[in-house]
């Protein structure tokens, strides 16, 4: 049996382990600057939210083919892209190419040489083979898809609807990025102690739901504040629970490419939801956003319990 090489314990590791956090707040920063930024210079340029939709679908298309786009209009869009050449020098300088112990046998040698083919269309279809796969991946892509349409049209809504000025506009995606920091560093962490993985994963979507009625419903900013806590509970749990299971529900050497599948869902998500939220805003308004999570997401609970008592 042979063994993948891994980084140096002790000293090695913590070192890695702290440059990928480093790596992910850098990363996390530029992503909100752009975000924030992103409406306002639509707005200059006479861009309507259809439109708008539109430009963060084409941003979500290359960003998955791996084409970058940055920014040219103005000082924060430049940091933005210079952050992004940090992150991806980090990457490189500090980051080890294996990160996690993998025995190889002559049985799964083969198979997971044929897991870097990452084009495979054998290989997915393999990997979603594997029973309980398939199932989360497909739930995470209809109840993760509302929430990304919600996500990808943040900032025309505090634009447009609490019409917040840009600065305000920061400080609310600054209170936001907080409450994410409080639910995944401290909350999460507890409540995966305290209940199992596959309950909390049904509690938040369920939350979820309830938190798109709460959006539908809502008049003002500090009513959002106020639902911000309970969706950045439901968000992170969720997200959380969905990678947790996936990564255990595979062979350990299958565990990077469950990821990368995983990740697909992501860019997906982010494909199609601007143009979709682009669309309800304009035909229907910022409480469509809300409507639309509350009955996917209570579609999906319903789903989940009827099988699970079959």
């Amino acid at each position: 049996m042979e063994s993948m090489p891994t980084p140096e314990k002790g000293t090695g590791v913590r070192f890695v382990i702290l440059v990928t956090h480093f790596n992910m707040a850098l990363y996390s920063t530029c992503f909100w600057i752009q975000t924030g930024v992103m409406p306002y210079l639509s707005k200059r340029l006479g861009m309507d939210t259809v439109m708008f939709g539109y430009l963060q679908t084409t941003f979500a298309i290359l960003q998955f083919l791996g084409g970058p786009l940055f920014g040219r209009e103005s000082f924060a869009a430049y940091v933005a892209a210079a952050g992004s050449v940090l992150n991806t020098i980090v990457v490189l300088k500090y980051i080890p190419a294996r990160t996690k112990p993998v025995a190889l046998t002559k049985e799964n040698k083969s198979e997971t040489a044929s897991s870097w083919n990452i084009f495979s269309m054998k290989e997915i279809f393999r990997l979603l083979s594997i029973p309980g796969a398939a199932g989360i991946l497909t739930i995470k892509t209809i109840a993760g898809l509302p929430m990304g349409v919600f996500q990808s049209m943040f900032s025309v809504v505090a634009m447009d609807h609490f019409k917040l000025e840009a600065k305000y506009n920061g400080y609310l995606m600054a209170y936001i990025g907080v409450l994410q920091m409080v639910m995944q560093g401290l909350v999460v962490g507890w409540l995966t102690l305290q209940i199992a993985e596959r309950t909390l994963f049904l509690w938040s979507i369920l939350v979820i739901c309830l938190v798109g009625l709460a959006t539908a419903l809502m008049t003002n900013v500090i009513h959002f504040c106020l639902i911000c806590i309970p969706m950045s509970l439901g968000i992170s749990v969720f997200y959380l629970t969905t990678n947790s299971i996936l990564t255990k529900i595979v062979p350990p050497a299958d565990t990077g490419a469950i990821l990368g599948l995983n990740t697909c869902v992501h860019s997906l998500i982010r494909s199609v939801a601007p143009t979709i939220g682009g669309f309800l805003y304009e035909l229907y308004g910022f409480s469509s956003f809300g409507y639309l999570q509350f009955v996917v997401n209570l579609l999906v609970c319903i789903y989940i319990f009827v099988n699970n008592g079959n």
